[in-house]
């Protein structure tokens, strides 16, 4: 339970055995840590709350926070390795993953935060409470938690890269040693669709995120490795920040499209595509999928690949049975009401 003091506030040193803060990086955005933990120490400061900086080699120390930087057991280990690797040194039952370009530009909603970690500990099944307004195909649990609702069994991008409290088992459990940050947005959610007594929250509005860094679909902070002009430079011009903005650049459209999955080639071969699936949703998917192409030998003229298709056809067959069952759950306690 998170304590209070004599006014009702929050005692955020109560928070260094309950969280960890993880800042996802490379040795190659090294430029981007002086900003980053400028801002965040401006913006919450968050004391001993222990701090983990993942990235490959460097090391890096900010006056005031406990930064540790955690390096992989091999430096050319895949994403995910990486990710696998420093969840395991997590100490804490929750974690916050952030990005290193999740600029903060207001005060971090300390109150909110100790809520959504009451509620975590109430119900073991939540799995996270997201910043992101997550799109959905349902309405669903609008109201049981203020701000926030439930994303519905199969939506898509339920794993994302947004911030978020996260129960550390969790997300330890959903990342995969082999996947990009972008194939475990992409590919990856059916394991969560499946796991239906896990429970994932989004904000309802932008305005009930806990943190505010900017969100942007055209682009913020940086996009493509390059500097989002528009984004970054009235912001580092407000916050007194000095950066040499030469050594990246500037972004020349900042326009943000959606990942062009569907633009690859779909000529692969059925054996490696289903190294594809078995990298992002294990051995029995791999199977499932030479089947599916099997039978669907149409497949092969969709622009779109085979892979692509089989994730998004089982998505659709897990959010029509959650559907389903949805519609007769309401049923049910409509006619409970009434009786």
């Amino acid at each position: 339970m998170i304590k209070k003091d004599n006014k009702g506030g929050v005692m955020e040193n109560n928070l260094k055995d309950k969280i960890t803060l993880l800042v996802n990086s490379c040795d190659t955005y090294e430029d981007l840590w002086t900003p980053f933990f400028t801002l965040l120490k401006r913006y919450w400061d968050p004391g001993d709350i222990r701090i983990i900086l993942n990235t490959e080699s460097k090391a890096f120390s900010f006056e005031g926070l406990s930064v540790e930087c955690v390096h992989p057991l091999d430096r050319n280990d895949p994403y995910g390795k990486r990710m696998l690797h420093v969840l395991s040194q997590v100490r804490t039952p929750y974690v916050i993953p952030l990005l290193d370009d999740f600029f903060l530009r207001k005060e971090v909603d300390l109150d909110l935060i100790c809520k959504i970690l009451q509620w975590m500990d109430k119900d073991p099944h939540i799995v996270y409470f997201n910043c992101d307004c997550t799109p959905t195909y349902c309405a669903l649990e609008e109201n049981v938690y203020p701000g926030f609702r439930r994303l519905p069994v199969g939506n898509e991008y339920t794993l994302n890269m947004q911030a978020a409290v996260w129960r550390t088992e969790k997300l330890l459990k959903y990342w995969r040693p082999d996947v990009s940050p972008w194939e475990w947005e992409e590919f990856t959610n059916l394991n969560a669709a499946r796991n239906k007594t896990d429970k994932f929250y989004c904000v309802a509005d932008p305005k009930y995120a806990f943190c505010d860094y900017g969100y942007c679909l055209k682009g913020m902070g940086v996009h493509h490795g390059k500097w989002v002009k528009e984004d970054v430079v009235p912001l580092f011009e407000k916050e007194g920040i000095s950066v040499d903005f030469s050594k990246r650049g500037f972004l020349e459209y900042a326009d943000h499209t959606p990942a062009a999955v569907g633009l690859r080639s779909s000529l692969k071969t059925i054996k490696m595509s289903s190294q594809s699936i078995r990298k992002w949703l294990g051995k029995k998917d791999a199977l499932r999928y030479a089947c599916f192409v099997k039978t669907n030998p149409v497949l092969r003229l969709s622009r779109y690949t085979p892979e692509f298709l089989y994730v998004k056809y089982s998505l659709a067959k897990e959010q029509k049975k959650f559907s389903k069952m949805n519609d007769i759950r309401q049923k049910f306690f409509s006619k409970r009401k009434r009786g």
